[in-house]
């Protein structure tokens, strides 16, 4: 029975402007709470079919850490089709308001998933394996879940990946582009020194990578990819590798290119085991298709060894599909193989991995000794095949925050699980992983009181999440703030430091919100926040987009919605005289949270001469009309010196079902002014 990991705990981030403070809503960011000794694991269980089996209870598992039994504490069943739905129109098409350097953030309920187009080892001469190739991974991008997001990733022509997007039409557009070719700079290199000979090896000397990752870029690429995979916590993450495979052989020898390959193949696997990372290699030349390629005429002299041709050819295939197979014993993924029927394999995954079940236990052993804890799962009684994280890393007693694995900075030997590079996440066209985890929204919320006469204020709301800490630590934030206008051009970097106070809480991360207000002039800017928190030891950066529209004249405008919690007691933050409401970046609520919406109403040049009727409506992923509030309106009076007015509403949550919601609120203020605002949120 295989084993392959679970999702890894939330390593998460932080971040803050000026002088901050922060709050939010009550939160329980997973199915169930846990404390920093309850241990979560993700967990597939098929049955002798490869059909995901429903409706095990916790008394089916059991579940041992280093050997020894565990007791569970909580249990959830996941089904992704009934998670995430279809979409409707507005979900295709209605943009996020907070941004985030963390694919985790753009998920929802959905996976992450990454297509590699191996444009290194496909014959650049066979017009059949490229459209296979074409068609297969198109199969898959239209067999994504609306949450979903996906890359398409080019190991040789790294110019034509498409970085991780929900946007189903640009990778299309990226699969389209891909087209095997041998430009004349690619060398030619000995050949394969092995049985077979004439397995040509190429490499690209304009690649920044050491000779040997030149000559096979693959295999640094597979380790990019899944290291960019893995910092998605709590949810599903797939690499797709379509390749009629390589000739590698998984051992260290004694040429340095097969060791130091060894070494980097063997840190992807150790990655993937540890995050949850399943690889499924798809050969797009299906049924002993790459052994009849190899004995065509054109290729017979390159390919294979004269009067060897049927024997050449079945080695060098065998060998190349041991390696699709490798990767999938060794990840918990599924290589499809000799298959003539591509489409159908990869629904069966898609049916596979969509069931799973979310399992808390509490751990016997506690103790804060940075340790890797294997873990085994097991369904005693029945023939069952139980996928499930491989292990875990203890607390670091020397920590303030949960160990995830030491920090490559400080690994010296034995480092299979540490992220590559950042500039290899850049030779693969990834942008590079930030290790903290910063997200931030922006709203033009009032006249500036100084400056330029069309000045707006902007307030800003930026959250930090790092590992959980275990015992309390004074955090110091440095946070660089910086402008740029729609022509590119930035401004001088602001740069502001904050002290905060941090204590063990419930819950796998700590998570806090800070404030901070400045003004900007109307048009289009971005808005760029670097975070250093010295607890985590970590940066992180996140870019905002604004429109700023002029306040001083023009039409009738909405600020953007703001979602937040009512003060409870009297305020000091930056934003207290800007907005009646502590603001918050996160939009995944659970049905008990007390919410409130805001938007603060301009109405231009003309001023209001009758009160301005406000329209409010939530529908569900199924564009159904789930809430309509009763008719109100803002009167005139209501409206300050600035001529602005705020109306605000409770999130009517309980109510509400789990899913995708779009909250809408429509100000009228007349019959040629009407504006409207939108907003997506989740409902746990």
């Amino acid at each position: 029975m295989r084993r392959v990991p679970a999702a890894i705990l939330a390593v998460a981030c932080l971040v803050a402007v000026g002088h901050m403070t922060a709050q939010e809503p009550s939160r329980t960011d997973q199915t169930f709470r846990t404390g920093v000794d309850v241990i979560r694991l993700d967990v597939t269980v098929l049955d002798k079919n490869r059909h995901p089996v429903r409706g095990l209870t916790a008394n089916d598992f059991v579940i041992k850490e280093n050997g020894r039994v565990q007791r569970i504490v909580a249990i959830t069943e996941v089904d992704a089709a009934t998670a995430d739905p279809s979409p409707s129109a507005w979900m295709r098409h209605a943009s996020r308001d907070v941004a985030s350097n963390d694919l985790g953030d753009q998920l929802g309920e959905g996976q992450a998933v990454a297509i590699v187009l191996d444009d290194f080892t496909i014959p650049d001469d066979s017009v059949e394996m490229a459209v296979s190739t074409r068609e297969i991974s198109r199969f898959i991008v239209n067999s994504l879940g609306p949450s979903d997001i996906a890359a398409i990733v080019y190991p040789f022509k790294s110019g034509r990946t498409q970085d991780f997007t929900q946007d189903r039409t640009k990778l299309l557009a990226a699969i389209d582009k891909f087209d095997p070719e041998q430009p004349e700079w690619l060398q030619l290199q000995p050949r394969y020194s092995g049985p077979i000979e004439g397995d040509i090896q190429r490499y690209n000397t304009a690649i920044g990578r050491h000779r040997c990752m030149q000559m096979q870029p693959v295999i640094p690429t597979l380790r990019a990819v899944t290291s960019r995979l893995a910092t998605v916590p709590n949810r599903r993450k797939a690499l797709y590798f379509v390749s009629v495979g390589m000739p590698f052989v998984f051992r260290p020898g004694q040429a340095q290119c097969q060791t130091m390959l060894y070494d980097e193949l063997r840190k992807s696997f150790e990655t993937a085991q540890r995050n949850n990372v399943n690889i499924h290699g798809i050969d797009p030349a299906g049924a002993a298709g790459y052994q009849r390629y190899l004995q065509q005429t054109r290729v017979h002299n390159v390919r294979v060894i004269p009067g060897r041709d049927l024997i050449a050819a079945r080695d060098a295939a065998s060998r190349r599909q041991d390696f699709l197979e490798l990767l999938g014993e060794q990840t918990g993924g599924r290589p499809v193989v000799e298959s003539d029927d591509l489409e159908k394999s990869v629904a069966e995954i898609f049916e596979e991995y969509g069931s799973y079940y979310l399992i808390g236990y509490e751990t016997t052993n506690g103790d804060p000794d940075g340790k890797f804890r294997r873990i085994d799962v097991d369904v005693p009684g029945r023939d069952l095949d139980v996928h499930a994280k491989s292990g875990r890393w203890a607390p670091n007693k020397d920590s303030a925050v949960e160990n995830t694995g030491p920090k490559q900075i400080r690994c010296l030997f034995d480092c299979w699980h540490q992220p590559p590079p950042p500039s290899d996440f850049q030779l693969v066209g990834l942008a590079p992983t930030q290790p903290l985890r910063v997200r931030a929204a922006l709203y033009p919320v009032a006249r500036a009181a100084e400056g330029a006469s069309n000045a707006v204020e902007i307030a800003a709301v930026v959250t930090v999440r790092m590992p959980a800490v275990i015992r309390p630590a004074e955090d110091i934030l440095t946070i660089v703030r910086t402008f740029y206008d729609a022509s590119g051009r930035a401004s001088a970097p602001v740069q502001s430091q904050l002290t905060r106070h941090l204590e063990p809480e419930l819950g796998d991360e700590t998570r806090y919100e800070v404030y901070s207000h400045f003004s900007l002039p109307p048009g289009r800017h971005q808005v760029r926040f670097n975070a250093t928190s010295r607890v985590a030891d970590d940066s992180g950066s996140v870019i905002v987009d604004i429109d700023v529209p002029d306040l001083s004249r023009g039409g009738a405008a909405l600020s953007a919605i703001v979602l937040g919690n009512a003060p409870t007691a009297s305020r000091s933050d930056p934003l207290a005289a800007l907005l009646p409401i502590v603001p918050t970046t996160a939009r995944d609520f659970a049905p008990g949270d007390q919410v409130r919406a805001l938007v603060k109403l301009f109405p231009g040049d003309a001023e209001p001469t009758v009160p301005v009727e406000m329209d409010v409506r939530i529908v569900d992923a199924q564009d159904q009309v789930v809430v309509e509030m009763p008719p109100s309106s803002v009167p005139l009076e209501a409206f300050s010196v600035d001529r602005s007015a705020e109306y605000a509403l409770d999130l009517p949550l309980s109510k509400l079902k789990a899913g995708l919601h779009l909250l809408s609120i429509t100000a009228t203020f007349d019959r040629n002014r009407i504006v409207r605002k939108d907003l997506v949120f989740r409902v746990r």
